[in-house]
């Protein structure tokens, strides 16, 4: 027997709110699928059902009504073939079967013949010892799917198809089993929910059966009775038995008759309901609808070769006897006479209050997934593997901030995604990754993914990707689909955060190291202070001439070379003392150029470019000395051979987006000291630790390490911020911000739009 395969449930992560976002909107998914696959079945059925009673009360061949229902029974269950018989007895009242209806079984010359012959005659089973008479005989449902080993099975006539599964359905008429329903060789297991899946259709099969027979006892027993009688007695019959309301009216939609089941739907008996006027069972958006419909059928009798037998399908809301209101769904058909002219209308009435409060249900819960899923910026995808295609929807498209009309359709090839939204750099790394899901032999393969995506005007962003496979039977996979996430913003958010965190970092440990200097070299330069003092003394003491002298002049160099180093840890922890002066860095700059051109060397190119009406900063003169005289030697240092080192001054105003990369600012109006080099430039490893204390790239020897640390540190004090561009072979700029001073009588009183040729940061 071969087992129904049922989907396994997908292997989690560690993305644990991903996962069950998309587990919830897959489930949502299956769950809306069902219901409107399940509705549509019913619906289906339901008319199906309808229109094969309307032949039953219409008239027709019994056996024609028998072989559409069969028809149903067969396309309902997902069966091969099936066969309808009625339960009779003999003389002896021993019951036997008799085949109201059976399946087309040929399938070659033989299966032909017996299908032939089968149909050509009433036939009839008298060997209940079989799987056809079990239901009769125990009285209940029978289920064998594995029919090669099941006790029950006693072969089948020459030529018959071989049976596989098969269950059998008793149809009681009250206590009385009255027929059989059977069907064989689904391609899954039957089940006792297939069974109640079908009820409406065995209820009508008893209804047909029971009200057939009657209907033969009728002839039989009353020859002489009218056929209209004789109909509306079956109708009668049928209609008492069913579930449904089955109902007739006049042209002037007055309800002629109405089946008890009525009581159960409306809440009233159908005495007092057919004393009821249509304004008092319909609210008037229902009444007006019915009325239009019945006018527009009318209108079709006009045409001579219309439809006679059509039906339609109505849904509208109707009064209970309470006052509430109730959705009910209807067939409805003309009654003709015997000229073929309508008389009337009959219909059979279902109530569907509950079905179309599940639709609500859904409509709302799609409107919910579809919030959820642009609150979460998903998208859904399939890619079908013998196709070479993928299949999106439009919340894929906006992910990628573009539509289904700018692509040209919800289909694309591999290649034409990967051009269009795959970042080049990782379109090989998402080809593998596909690559290996489709050759993945695990039924429950899953895979998330992360990769740069193109968005359609050409930004880049981040996704996430979580994808699955469908396999067949075979174990080859058919099918691959997934739900990607753009997760450009949370990148951001992380790459800032690690930004930041790198950043109070540095500050810390500047704190710490400069805590350190500071103390260190306060005590050093108190102690220097008394070597030099006595060196100074012992000199004016000892003669020119002396070799004394000389070392004592040695040890008073020596002493004021650490004097100055020790000034640099001070500047660097900002524990210097210092006396701020309103500057103009245009003047300051320039006092110092002869100075910085003697550093530099005759091999260097220094360019002074000042700003126009540049704003006024306060600082200490001999801390911006020290500043630019570092910087000037970084650059030096940075070049090999002949070089450019440009000097320029400006104003900026700095705005909340600059000070969100750079938090020691606020914003505000800045002037700002830039040096430039062409030098061999830096890379990322390098401007890390740029100012970091006793940090060079210079040989051993050849240099302290403090000197960017001293500029660090003055900044800082100064309420500034140093910002640093670079690239390997391409040079390095520094830029300075300080901020401007305004109080002073001599400020400028330029605005940022005039204050010279400055940035808005």
């Amino acid at each position: 027997m071969k087992e129904q395969h049922e989907g396994a449930s997908r292997k989690t992560d560690k993305d644990v709110l991903l996962e069950q976002r998309t587990y919830e909107l897959r489930q949502c998914e299956v769950d809306r699928s069902q219901t409107e696959q399940k509705l549509q079945e019913q619906n289906a059925l339901l008319a199906a059902i309808g229109q094969a009673q309307d032949l039953f009360i219409s008239g027709h061949d019994p056996r024609q009504v028998y072989n559409q229902l069969l028809d149903i029974l067969v396309n309902a269950t997902g069966s091969a073939f099936g066969f309808l018989d009625e339960v009779l007895c003999d003389a002896s009242g021993n019951r036997f079967l008799t085949v109201l209806a059976l399946s087309d079984i040929s399938w070659d010359a033989a299966s032909k013949l017996l299908y032939e012959e089968l149909q050509g005659q009433r036939f009839e089973i008298h060997q209940m010892n079989n799987l056809a008479g079990a239901p009769v005989i125990t009285g209940r449902t029978i289920i064998a799917n594995d029919l090669r080993h099941d006790p029950r099975s006693k072969g089948t006539p020459p030529g018959h198809p071989p049976l596989i599964r098969y269950m059998g359905i008793p149809l009681y008429f009250g206590d009385e089993i009255i027929g059989v329903l059977g069907v064989a060789n689904r391609p899954d297991d039957y089940a006792e929910a297939i069974a109640d899946s079908i009820e409406p259709l065995i209820k009508a099969c008893t209804a047909l059966i029971w009200a057939d027979r009657a209907d033969r006892a009728n002839r039989r027993e009353r020859e002489n009775l009218a056929a209209l009688r004789a109909s509306e007695e079956k109708y009668r019959r049928l209609a008492e038995n069913m579930s449904d309301v089955v109902w007739t009216a006049d042209l002037n939609l007055r309800t002629t008759y109405v089946s008890p089941s009525i009581e159960r739907m409306v809440g009233e008996p159908a005495e007092a309901h057919l004393q009821r006027t249509m304004e008092e069972k319909f609210p008037p958006d229902s009444l007006k609808k019915l009325q239009a419909i019945f006018v527009e059928e009318l209108e079709k009798e006009e045409d001579p070769h219309c439809d006679k037998d059509r039906t339609r399908l109505i849904e509208v809301q109707h009064y209970r006897a309470d006052g509430s209101l109730m959705w009910i769904s209807f067939h409805v058909s003309f009654v003709r006479d015997a000229n073929g002219i309508p008389v009337g209308f009959q219909g059979v009435t279902r109530e569907i209050t509950a079905c179309r409060r599940m639709q609500e249900e859904q409509r709302k819960l799609r409107e919910r997934l579809s919030q959820a899923v642009e609150i979460a910026r998903l998208g859904y995808w399939e890619y079908d593997v013998a196709r070479d295609l993928f299949i999106f929807d439009d919340a894929f498209y906006r992910i990628f901030r573009t539509t289904v009309d700018q692509v040209g359709g919800y289909n694309l090839s591999p290649q034409e995604y990967a051009e269009r939204f795959v970042h080049p750099d990782d379109r090989n790394m998402v080809a593998e990754e596909v690559q290996r899901a489709i050759e993945a032999t695990d039924a429950d393969y899953s895979r998330q993914l992360e990769h740069r995506m193109v968005y359609a005007d050409g930004a880049i962003g981040h996704i996430n990707v979580r994808f699955f496979v469908v396999k067949d039977e075979q174990g080859r996979t058919v099918k691959t689909y997934g739900v990607n996430q753009d997760i450009t913003e949370r990148k951001q958010a992380e790459a800032e955060r690690e930004r930041l965190q790198a950043e109070l970092l540095q500050a810390r440990k500047m704190e710490s190291v400069g805590r350190l200097a500071g103390g260190v070299a306060h005590e050093f330069n108190n102690m220097l202070g008394v070597i030099i003092g006595y060196t100074e003394m012992a000199l004016d003491e000892v003669d020119a001439h002396q070799p004394l002298r000389a070392s004592l002049q040695e040890i008073l160099t020596a002493a004021r070379r650490s004097a100055g180093l020790t000034q640099q840890l001070l500047a660097f922890a900002r524990k210097q003392p210092v006396s701020p002066q309103v500057l103009d860095l245009n003047d300051t700059v320039e006092g110092m150029l002869r100075m910085l051109r003697r550093l530099m060397g005759q091999d260097m190119d220094l360019q002074w470019l000042p700003g126009t009406r540049l704003w006024p900063v306060k600082i200490d003169p001999s801390q911006l000395d020290l500043i630019l005289t570092n910087l000037c030697a970084n650059a030096r240092d940075a070049i090999q051979g002949a070089g450019l080192v440009q000097i320029r001054t400006t104003n900026s105003v700095v705005n909340a987006a600059f000070c969100a990369a750079h938090p020691e600012l606020a914003p505000g109006e800045y002037a700002v000291l830039s040096v430039a080099d062409n030098g061999c430039g830096m890379d990322r490893e390098t401007q890390e630790r740029l100012f970091d204390p006793f940090f060079s790239t210079r040989d051993v020897g050849q240099g302290t390490g403090l000197g960017l640390a001293t500029v660090y540190g003055i900044v800082k004090q100064n309420q500034g911020c140093i910002k640093v561009m670079s690239e390997p072979g391409k040079g390095s700029v520094f830029e300075i911000y300080l901020p401007r001073h305004r109080d002073v009588i001599h400020a400028l009183s330029a605005t940022p739009k005039q204050a010279g040729a400055g940035p808005v940061c």
